[in-house]
């Protein structure tokens, strides 16, 4: 790592940065004052703007390992599943989504440097990680109330995150100063960059438990105790998991029962929140979005939700969204033996295809490509856009913010 002697890029001879300075030839004899105020003004700017740009692609990832399939359970009834592994979701999509723009300004960096050290580049790599190692870590402990404990429910997923967080930080550490001083040789990066697929598998393995007889075994796992105690305040659960309903091309309402069930004592308040989440169905396009707080008082076991199917002239194929209970409060738990399990309530509600008959192809590529969501993306697409021409995003919030 060759030591970069060159002036500063805001001085008289520096090489200049990607935006600032402007390259104006006056602009050398501007004040400092006025300089400095115009480049933090900028580097503000763009950094709101990079702020904006990750938070929506961290919606994007979101959305993607939020997504669900039906699969076939160990019982032989159809359960929805998400389709990611949350413990592989975190570690590869999460992971980049969070830490995007450190990773772009390091690219940045090294490949402007021509691959040698610079002042950001890894810098800013291994300060994220310290950061979130030392700082954030330490204030999710501090922000406990005293009166209060937090357990770690997967220990597994903590002692594999802590070993590799170690085993991190020491191989950079003989890289840098053992194994090839001041030097990153390329077969280092190779296997360097290997590491992050085995931490995937060697993750998932253990998320689905295949190292727990293991870490039993080096008495980092307590043993499963099996404690079967009676559960006198019963469940919480849809009347059916299932509801079909024909497609229209009038908009209707369904309504769904959410019952409690085999309370063995007077039921008390319990609420939990529910929300509907398209599945092959399209929110405004099949369904009007839905979401809430349920709360059932005292001695009520029964409560009635309602939900609006858009009428369409026609649908090529039937498609499906799903109303969810989750965050339940209370005595109750969800029933187990349901869509969802024990964590959450999944109801599955099928619309019909209707109208005319699709022409094979056209039905060929909605399989594959789901007009109806392209252009509802488009359409919020073009809605942001459209917001950052005005204050506060509308004409009509910008017209009341005018001066009289």
């Amino acid at each position: 790592m060759a030591a970069d002697d060159a002036p500063p890029i805001c001085r008289a001879g520096g090489k200049g940065g990607m935006i600032f300075p402007l390259g104006l030839e006056e602009e050398a004899t501007w004040p400092d004052g006025v300089r400095g105020f115009l480049y933090a003004f900028g580097m503000v700017y763009w950094f709101l703007g990079v702020a904006i740009a990750a938070d929506l692609f961290m919606a994007s990832i979101e959305t993607v390992t939020s997504a669900r399939k039906k699969a076939v359970g160990p019982d032989g009834k159809v359960r929805t599943a998400k389709v990611w592994n949350e413990t592989v979701a975190t570690l590869t999509l999460m992971a980049l989504g969070s830490s995007a723009p450190e990773i772009f300004l390091s690219v940045i960096d090294i490949v402007k440097k021509e691959f040698h050290f610079g002042a950001l580049g890894p810098s800013t790599i291994v300060g994220s990680a310290a950061f979130n190692l030392l700082v954030i870590l330490a204030v999710c402990i501090v922000v406990i109330p005293s009166t209060e404990v937090r357990v770690i429910k997967n220990l597994p997923a903590f002692y594999i995150t802590a070993v590799f967080s170690m085993v991190a930080y020491i191989w950079m550490a003989l890289i840098l100063s053992a194994i090839s001083p001041d030097i990153v040789e390329l077969w280092e990066a190779v296997l360097t960059f290997l590491m992050l697929p085995l931490l995937v598998f060697v993750s998932y393995k253990t998320d689905r438990g295949d190292a727990d007889a293991v870490l039993r075994r080096l008495r980092l796992l307590a043993a499963d105790v099996e404690e079967e105690e009676e559960n006198l305040d019963g469940f919480v659960s849809f009347s059916t998991e299932l509801v079909q309903v024909h497609g229209s091309e009038s908009d209707m309402t369904i309504e769904v029962i959410v019952a409690r069930r085999k309370v063995m004592r007077a039921p008390e308040r319990v609420s939990c929140s529910y929300r509907t989440e398209g599945r092959t169905a399209v929110v405004g396009c099949d369904f009007e979005e839905a979401e809430g707080t349920l709360e059932f008082d005292a001695g009520e076991t029964e409560k009635t939700l309602s939900f609006t199917i858009l009428g369409r002239p026609r649908r090529f194929a039937d498609c499906e969204f799903l109303v969810v209970l989750e965050g339940l409060e209370g005595g109750p738990v969800f029933d187990p033996d349901q869509d969802g399990g024990e964590d959450e309530a999944i109801l599955t509600v099928s619309i019909s295809k209707h109208g005319p008959e699709a022409s094979a192809m056209r039905r060929r590529l909605n399989s594959v490509w789901n007009t109806d969501r392209m252009w509802v993306a488009w359409e919020e697409w073009r809605e942001q856009v459209v917001s950052t021409c005005f204050v506060n995003g509308s004409l009509e919030e910008q017209r009341e913010a005018g001066v009289a």
